[in-house]
């Protein structure tokens, strides 16, 4: 995100205020300034619009500023952006204004409801939010390692979608027009939701493998999640990973993307196979613990399968051959398999 390129002279052209409602606007303004006015009062229709002041009257908070011809009310309600305020208003400053225009026997005139004031420094750039503190309307976010704060006149867009400060959230991909604000950083005039960053977090086995490390995808059935350069791992690294292996994941899906990306994996246990005869046998059935060779701990339970004998013919010199998921964290292996390939003795 480049917030710090700032765009010069990128003024529009000179426009008259706006009615809220374009073709409904028009066709009103057409019949009030028309050959024909319409007489009566027209009340409590919304305008928006930016122009040029060219003349001020009257003492704050209470001041009139003509803009394009139209008297603009400023009263203590009308509310400005931080580190601005009624007594910068002066004629030949480009202002945004936000307000209720009133029109009567063809007379057009504007009560402002919010003014910023424009000072042709704007800077626009894009990003994903990493931070976000504070309360709407007035957050502070950090976008690309750049401080940027929405206020009460901030705009969000789309708006026909619901895009509003609450839509804004860690991970938030937002492209941002903004003027340097008060005290540093930036303040958001408009802020345009480009998309959501979604988190998730899941444990399973790997079922399939694609792509050389760092960059591969690993999948959990149907679900596709790719690695990554900055990828973290925990007991183990990218070229562990492998058919069979069970991982707990962290990671993200981006609204404008397809493919899930893992931040974090973190290996629970390896699927191993290995025979070798029990050295120490503790528990109760189903709920075994044997040691086999002295050294590697193995675990049954109702789900342990037996080939040529039952959980009851585990004991002392007993060779079995192991099938299961030693896990990282202890080396303890959880059996799934266990054949009995002879008994103390040399009977099977």
């Amino acid at each position: 995100m480049n917030m710090v390129r700032l765009v010069k002279n990128g003024m529009l052209a000179l426009a008259m205020l706006l009615l809220a409602g374009r073709a409904h606007a028009l066709g009103l303004q057409d019949r009030v300034l028309g050959s024909n006015p319409l007489a009566g009062a027209f009340q409590q229709l919304q305008v928006e619009g930016k122009a040029t002041i060219s003349a001020v009257s009257g003492a704050c908070p209470t001041v009139v500023l003509t803009i394009a011809g139209i008297p603009v009310t400023v009263n203590a309600t009308t509310t400005f952006p931080a580190g601005q305020s009624c007594g910068q208003l002066a004629a030949n400053l480009r202002v945004e204004v936000r307000g209720m225009l009133t029109i009567d026997a063809g007379a057009l005139s504007v009560v402002a409801t919010t003014i910023e004031i424009e000072d042709g420094s704007e800077g626009e750039g894009e990003g994903r939010v990493t931070d976000v503190q504070g309360t709407c309307p007035n957050i502070t976010l950090t976008v690309d390692g750049l401080t940027v704060k929405a206020d009460a006149l901030t705009k969000y867009v789309p708006a026909n979608r619901g895009a509003g400060c609450d839509q804004i959230r860690i991970g938030t991909k937002i492209k941002v027009k903004a003027v340097p604000a008060t005290g540093g950083g930036y303040r958001a005039r408009l802020i345009e939701i480009k998309g959501h960053r979604h988190f998730g977090e899941g444990e399973g086995r790997i079922t399939q493998v694609t792509g050389t490390c760092p960059d591969a995808t690993i999948y959990f059935g149907a679900t596709a999640v790719q690695v990554n350069a900055a990828t973290n791992f925990v007991g183990g690294s990218c070229a562990d990973l492998a058919v069979g292996v069970r991982v707990q994941a962290r990671g993200f899906k981006d609204d404008d993307a397809t493919a899930n990306v893992a931040s974090w994996i973190r290996f629970k246990s390896r699927r191993v196979e290995g025979r070798s005869t029990i050295t120490a046998v503790s528990g109760t059935c189903p709920a075994l613990s044997f040691t086999v060779a002295g050294v590697v701990k193995v675990v049954t339970d109702a789900s342990t399968e037996f080939e040529h004998g039952t959980c009851a013919s585990l004991a002392v010199g007993t060779r079995v051959r192991v099938k299961g998921d030693m896990k990282t964290d202890d080396g303890e292996v959880i059996a799934e398999e266990v054949e009995i390939e002879s008994r103390p003795g040399g009977s099977r």
